[in-house]
C-alpha cells in the first residue's frame, strides 16, 4: 500500500495541547537530546517555530529559525519509505542544512539505508554535560550564565 505524499504544509506549529501525543512517541522511543523534549520545543517555540506532524505512526518535527526550515529524523519505528519522503521535502528547503540533530541510532541506521549520506557534525547543536556535583553546589562563576 502507498502512504500519503507529505507536503510542508501538513505541519502543525507545536501547542500545549499536543503533549499527550509527543509523550505517547517518547515513553517508546525517549528523547536522547534536550531540544526533543516537549518542554524545550515549547519553550524555544517563539523563536524555533517549531511545527509537526503525525504520519505513518512516526512523529516529524521540523524548525524554522531566520527562514532556515529544518527537519529531524521521524520519531517511530524507522521506515524507509517515512524516511524517503522526509528527506525529500527537507531537500526542497534553501538552506544549507535542511536536515538535523540526528542522533547516534538514527545515523547508524540512515548509514545503512542511504549509504551516500555525509555527515557534518554541528558542535552548535550538542547538548552539555554537567557533573550533578558541581551543579549541586554552584560554587563561585563558573555556571553563572546558565543560573
Amino acid at each position: 500500500m502507498k502512504s500519503k505524499l507529505l507536503s510542508i504544509e501538513d505541519f502543525i506549529p507545536i501547542k500545549l495541547e499536543d503533549k499527550p501525543l509527543f509523550d505517547k512517541y517518547y515513553k517508546e522511543y525517549p528523547p536522547n537530546h534536550s531540544d526533543y523534549v516537549f518542554t524545550s520545543l515549547i519553550s524555544w517555540m517563539e523563536y524555533s517555530k517549531y511545527k509537526y506532524l503525525e504520519f505513518e505512526n512516526n512523529l516529524i518535527i521540523m524548525s524554522r529559525i531566520e527562514n532556515n526550515i529544518r527537519f529531524r529524523p521521524p520519531i517511530g519505528k524507522r521506515k524507509k519509505e517515512v524516511f524517503d519522503q522526509v528527506l525529500k521535502i527537507a531537500k526542497q528547503q534553501e538552506t544549507n542544512c535542511p536536515f538535523g540533530m540526528i542522533d547516534f541510532e538514527a545515523k547508524k541506521w540512515m548509514g545503512q539505508n542511504y549509504p551516500k549520506t555525509i555527515f557534518k557534525p554541528h558542535r552548535e547543536y550538542f547538548d552539555y554535560v554537567y557533573l550533578a556535583s558541581n551543579l549541586a553546589q554552584l560554587n563561585g562563576s563558573a555556571y553563572s550564565k546558565i543560573r
